[in-house]
Formats: structure tokens, C-alpha cells, sequence
């Protein structure tokens, strides 16, 4: 199925989706109202908690593009801004809105409604998608076709497997073959490949024929041959390719510009990408290309990382890690058994194995800034680091201040100035000044998006602010 048992207020944080108003709406111009739970019934109030849509709803998700989905009796329908029902609350199930229309379920069919709410297709499907980029694939017999926003059926029900329209095409898979079609239903390229890679993110993608992998363009022509092992898709003009377990590079005319000789590529990174010889690690070794194929800085160490403020550490046997140029100059030389990369001027060293040694970060000059004292450390970003003594998580600032004691179990990334934290199987919320803003009360908690958020406690879930404020009364 493509829609899923809905959950409706979604602890995911990129579905947690809000909107501004404006023009002329009786409670201000850049108000956001936020679902709001009344004892058992959902509403809607403004920020500062004062109710503009009552609460008499069963359910109530978050406003996205102007609606709210809402429940009452079972059945699901809009509302709009001012809490006028644009749609009664009449269908067995109902998702957001995209590109302009929302499916919908009567019946145990799908079929779609638009910002009016009218069907512009009967219920008649056994599956569908959200429209994208004008298509919806809809399901009928256990095969798949597609319509427009018409509701019209641009494809017949002839496909095991579809995906949605991305870039202008949209993959198909017929007797277990893949092809693509355009946005009228026609197969540019036959299904005649065994796998696919992604989208034509850059109006090229990989195919595989007969255990051979090759590229093909929006036309639907195989401008390089299905002769490889294996394929990523072109990036910056290059693509890397693999023959006889090895890895190489080749451009956009199929031209090679590395051999495939090498056990691992890595990404391109300040113009120079990381390339590894041999096959464990024993006899693996780690050096650098440029974007023409040139070998900068030949394979002879041990360990490397990717460039990074024109950086990278690198081992040798068992000497300590140095840091070297993009010329392959080394130009600082430490004490330390390994080093990471640097970012916001500062890198992770380690003293010790890996397994029982101690980390701590340094400077460009070589100087340990924060004592290597930590189990596990992560890089510096923003100007905040993740360290872990045991099995506990805290943070500190580039002067080596813990900001945040180490007695999480889980600290996350920050949104909008807050981090997720979890303490005794609970979520909290901290400050980049690591102040536990919003305790650890709460079962599951997402991220903040306009300054707010969705948490769930005894099986019920509301929504905070940055406060912990809860929109919720009894």
C-alpha cells in the first residue's frame, strides 16, 4: 500500500509541516494556529493559546497549505483557516493535500478530491499516490497506470510496479523489466533492464542488461553501453565505474579517465578524492586524485580522510597521524595514534586503540585544546561537539566547556536552537547553551518547526513551544 495506516499527528520530523497567514485574517496577519486538545477534543487556538476553531473534532492534524485535515464520527474532511468545513468530514480516510489534491477512501477505494472539494475521479482504485508534478500512479487489479489532475488515465493498468514523476519520467516495470514514461504515458524507453538507478537528477541514470551496467538520458538512449559491473550515476561530470572488482572513473563521453584499478572511490571533496589500492587491511593504501584522473598524492598511507578546510590526516604503519596539503605536503605532524578530519578549525585525535584509547580535539598548530578524555567524540559543528564518556552523551564548546554534562543517552542534532534529548528512556528538549529547556517527560518527541513542536505522554499527543508550553487543557 502506498498510504499507509495513518498516524495523524506524525512524530516524523520532516512531515511536521506549518503555515503562516496572511491578509486580512480577523486573529493578525502572521498568526500560526496550532492543533489544540480540549479534554478529548481537538481545536485549534493561536500561539498564545486562545481558541479559534472549537474543539469539537475527534482528530486534528496541522495546517499544510491552507487546509487541516480533521476527524469527527470516524470520517475525515478540511477545514480552512477560519474553521469553515471546505469538506465535510465524509471519507473513511483522507491525506494532505498535494499538488493541489488529496486522496481519499470511501468504501476501501481510492480516489482523489481537489481544494473545492470535488472527486475528480470516482472511487475505483485499489491503491494511489500523492500527485507529483501533475501524475498520481493509481492501482487497480494489483496493476499500476497513472492520470493527470484531470483525473484522466494517461496510462493503462499494465505495470507490476510504478514511481512517481520525478524530473519529467517516471519509472515503470513490466514482466519484471524496467523502462521510463513521459508525462502523455509514453514509453521513451522500452522495459527491457533489469534494475535501474535513480531520477534523472542529471538528465542521465544508470541501467543494468543481462548483469551489465551502462547510462542511458531522457531520450531514452544508451549513450554508454551496458558494460560494467557496476555504476553510480554522473556527478560533476564523472562517473564511477567498476570492471574486474575494481573501481575507476569515466566522463560523459564514456571516455576513461581513471582505470578501473582501484578497490574504492571516494567523493570528490576541495577537487581531490580519496582512492584506495589493495584489498584488506593489510595491504590496502590510501592516496588522492584530481578531477582528471592525475594521481596527486600517490597510495602510500595506511588510513586517510577526505580533505576538509585543506586538510586530511593520514597514517602511516604505526606512526602517529600527520596532516598534510592538497599537494601532499605534510604539514603538521602529532603525537596521536589516529586524527579525523577538521571542521570549525578543530579535529578529533585519539590517544590509544580504539577500542579502550581517549579522544580530544586540537588545533591547525597541533595544540590539544580539549584534553583527550572522552570514550567517543564527534566534529565540531556550529561551534558544538557530541562527546561520550561510557554510554553517556554531552556537549562542548571549542574551548573545551562541557555545556551539556555527559547524561544523555541521546542527544540529536539542533533545529531552530533546540536538540532533542533523552534521559531514562525520555525526551527533552536542550538550548545551544546546553540548558535542559523542556524536561525529559515525554515518550516520543519530534523536531522544532516554527517554533513548535509534537510530542506524545501516556499515549496522547500535543504540541509544545520552545517553552514547553503545552497546547492542551483539561
Amino acid at each position: 500500500m502506498i498510504h499507509k495506516k495513518m498516524k495523524l499527528l506524525a512524530l516524523n520530523a520532516c512531515s511536521i509541516c506549518f503555515v503562516f497567514f496572511s491578509g486580512g485574517h480577523s486573529f493578525g496577519q502572521t498568526t500560526e494556529i496550532i492543533p489544540y486538545l480540549k479534554a478529548d477534543k481537538w481545536g485549534f487556538s493561536t500561539m498564545e493559546k486562545k481558541i479559534v476553531v472549537p474543539c469539537k473534532y475527534d482528530k486534528a492534524a496541522r495546517f499544510q497549505g491552507g487546509f487541516a485535515r480533521v476527524a469527527k464520527n470516524g470520517l475525515y474532511g478540511f477545514i480552512d483557516k477560519t474553521g469553515k468545513e471546505i469538506i465535510p468530514c465524509k471519507y473513511q480516510k483522507a491525506f494532505d493535500f498535494s499538488d493541489g489534491f488529496a486522496v481519499v477512501i470511501q468504501n476501501g477505494k481510492y480516489g482523489f478530491i481537489d481544494k473545492t472539494g470535488k472527486e475528480i475521479t470516482a472511487f475505483q482504485y485499489n491503491d494511489a499516490s500523492d500527485f507529483k508534478e501533475g501524475r498520481a500512479k493509481v492501482s487497480s487489479n494489483n496493476k499500476w497506470g497513472f492520470i493527470d489532475n484531470t483525473g484522466k488515465e494517461i496510462s493503462s493498468f499494465q505495470y507490476e510496479a510504478a514511481e512517481d514523476f520525478m524530473n519529467d519520467y517516471a519509472w515503470v516495470k513490466k514482466n519484471s523489466k524496467w523502462g521510463f514514461i513521459d508525462k502523455e504515458g509514453k514509453e521513451v524507453s522500452p522495459c527491457i533492464y533489469d534494475d535501474k538507478g535513480g531520477n534523472f537528477f542529471q538528465k542521465t541514470t544508470t541501467i543494468q542488461k543481462e548483469g551489465k551496467w551502462g547510462f542511458i538520458d531522457k531520450t531514452g538512449k544508451e549513450f554508454i553501453a551496458c558494460k560494467y559491473e557496476g555504476a553510480l550515476n554522473f556527478e560533476e561530470g564523472l562517473a564511477q565505474v567498476m570492471m574486474d572488482n575494481k573501481y575507476g572513473l569515466i566522463d560523459i563521453t564514456g571516455k576513461e579517465i581513471l582505470p578501473c584499478a582501484y578497490s574504492q572511490i571516494g567523493s570528490f571533496k576541495e577537487g581531490l578524492a580519496k582512492v584506495i589500492t589493495g584489498t584488506d587491511i593489510f595491504s590496502s593504501r590510501d592516496g588522492y586524485i584530481d578531477k582528471e584522473g592525475k594521481v596527486i598524492i600517490p597510495c602510500i598511507y595506511q588510513t586517510g580522510s577526505e580533505f576538509n578546510e585543506g586538510l586530511a590526516a593520514v597514517t602511516q604503519s604505526n606512526a602517529p597521524v600527520k596532516y598534510i596539503d592538497r599537494t601532499g605536503k605534510e604539514v603538521l605532524i602529532t603525537t596521536y595514534d589516529q586524527g579525523e578530519k577538521f571542521n570549525d578549525g578543530l579535529a578529533v585525535v585519539r590517544k590509544g586503540s580504539y577500542s579502550t584509547g581517549k579522544r580530544g580535539f586540537i588545533d591547525k598548530a597541533g595544540k590539544e585544546v580539549i584534553a583527550c578524555k572522552y570514550d567517543q567524540a564527534e566534529s565540531f559543528k556550529d561551534g558544538l561537539a557530541q562527546v561520550i564518556i561510557g554510554r553517556k552523551v554531552g556537549l562542548v564548546n571549542k574551548t573545551g566547556q562541557e555545556v551539556s554534562p555527559c547524561k544523555y543517552s541521546y542527544i540529536s542534532e539542533f533545529r531552530e536552537g533546540m536538540a532533542r534529548v533523552k534521559k531514562e528512556g525520555l525526551f527533552g528538549f536542550i538550548d545551544t547553551t546546553g540548558k535542559e529547556i523542556i524536561p525529559c517527560i515525554y515518550d516520543e518527541a519530534g523536531y522544532f518547526l516554527k517554533g513548535i513542536t509534537i510530542v506524545e505522554r501516556d499515549g496522547i499527543e500535543i504540541y509544545i513551544d520552545k517553552k514547553g508550553m503545552e497546547f492542551r487543557s483539561k
